[in-house]
This record gives structure tokens, sequence and C-alpha cells, in this order.
């Protein structure tokens, strides 16, 4: 399981995302702990809610194609993890915040997010 952190336009983080990469690394399956704005961001308490949906199986799943490998470039799980936070589109959806979010992070580091 590894982590990352989304952050708003003054670098502070507001979503603590856990993955991990399944079924010989085509599968990514990753949660989400998004601060509410009114309390202080504790890096261990967004560490131990986002790894817990993980394992309780309160995640979101998405394929990868078989172009992109985990073992290749981390970068690009990240990209598509944070590409889903993105665009909110999924079942139980995502805050504002990490939305927000996780469309500075992918300006400043996904290319291609500027062509979608």
């Amino acid at each position: 399981m590894k982590i990352f952190y989304l952050r708003d336009k003054h670098k502070r983080p507001v979503t603590t995302v856990a993955y991990e990469l399944t079924d010989n690394d085509t599968v990514i399956n990753f949660a989400t702990a998004t601060c509410n704005p009114l309390d202080q961001f504790r890096k261990g308490m967004g560490v131990h809610i986002a790894c817990t949906r993980l394992a309780i199986g309160k995640y979101h799943r998405a394929p990868l194609d078989g172009a992109i490998s985990f073992k290749r470039n981390i970068i690009i799980t990240i990209i598509l993890a944070t590409r889903m936070v993105a665009t909110g589109t999924y079942e139980h959806g995502f805050p504002q915040r990490a939305r927000d979010a996780a469309q500075l992070w992918l300006k400043a580091n996904d290319p291609d997010y500027l062509f979608n």
C-alpha cells in the first residue's frame, strides 16, 4: 500500500490517497480521506482513514491499460487515481476540496491533463 497527498493552492494537504495495485499490476484500488475545511489536517489521521477504507473494501477500482505498468512508472498510477478524483464521477463521489486539489495536482504534473 502506498500513500500520497493532494494539496490545495496554498500547498496544504487536504486529501490523503491510499492505493495498491492488484491482479498482476493491472488494476488500481484506491481510497481517499479528505479533511473538513474547519479541521486541521493531520497526516496520521488521513492515513488511518484512507488505509482503513482500502482494507475494508470501501475503495474505487479501475483497470490500468496494457501500456501502463506500476513497475515501469509509479507516477502514471498516481496520475490515474488523481484523474478519477478530479472528475468526481464515481459512485461514492469525492468532496469538492478533493476534486479541486486533484485538478491543481494534474495541472502541475500531468501534461495530458491540459488536453482533456
